[in-house]
């Protein structure tokens, strides 16, 4: 099976020669003007279909997005964080709403942003989700298990790399 950047390069080239051909061809008949035409017309057809067949999501990412969507509670056991009982914040949740946004339930001293965006992605070996808070330009993922969120780093208050705030997905 074709690694998905290698999959992708093929369809572009493809769809680069497919369209060269085109012009090329439609180029040879300069007294025959209709099927000049048609054969340009068939160029910028294929052009524009493969533009949006490339940048449609699959089905399946789809779903997978859809099954992603719901509650996650803050999991007090795996999360840890200096100097705070975490605890006192066991009814915390992190949202995943279908139409790709996340927000956290209310402000806390834990997290310094309470929503963004997020993105289930495939590079074809495994699928990982893609995430950004809104007030954060930088970009982060969750790899392992799909129903876990970990926030550590800059979205927390205290950066410290000890700290770390786990979800787990309400069942």
């Amino acid at each position: 099976m074709l690694s998905q950047g290698l999959g992708q390069l093929l369809f572009i080239a493809l769809v680069f020669l497919l369209t060269v051909a085109l012009l090329i061809i439609g180029q040879l008949f300069k007294r025959r003007k209709t099927i000049r035409y048609v054969l340009w017309t068939l160029s910028l057809i294929v052009i524009i279909g493969s533009i949006i067949f490339y940048n449609k999501k699959p089905s399946d990412e789809r779903e997978v997005e859809l099954r992603l969507s719901g509650i996650y509670n803050l999991d007090t056991d795996n999360s840890k964080y200096d100097g705070i009982a975490l605890k006192l914040y066991s009814n915390l949740t992190l949202t995943l709403k279908d139409n790709n946004t996340f927000f956290i339930s209310k402000p806390t001293p834990l997290l310094k942003y309470l929503k963004g965006k997020w993105e289930y992605k495939d590079n074809g070996d495994f699928g990982y989700v893609e995430y950004s808070f809104d007030s954060l330009d930088v970009k982060n993922s969750v790899v392992s298990d799909l129903n876990i969120w970990t926030f550590g780093g800059n979205e927390l208050k205290d950066s410290n790399n000890k700290n770390l705030i786990v979800f787990r997905r309400r069942k």
